[in-house]
């Protein structure tokens, strides 16, 4: 099974570090972004964090570790 890995604001710069590091270090991870406007549907998932119904969309996902 593969680890779903879900950054939280990772269009922003700490976010977007944080993705780069974590793609070059763990190729085998499946690396999401959470954010509200996504434009890559495979590793973008559209979050609010001021809408709480957004976050339900993580369930789905089998996310194992949630970084914000």
């Amino acid at each position: 099974m593969q680890n779903n890995i879900l950054i939280i604001g990772g269009k922003g710069l700490v976010g977007s570090t944080i993705h780069r590091i974590l793609k070059n270090r763990n190729p085998n991870y499946n690396i999401l972004v959470g954010t509200r406007s996504p434009k890559d549907l495979k590793s973008e998932i559209k979050i609010d964090v001021n809408t709480p119904s957004s976050l339900e969309v993580i369930l789905s996902y089998h996310i194992s570790l949630i970084i914000i």
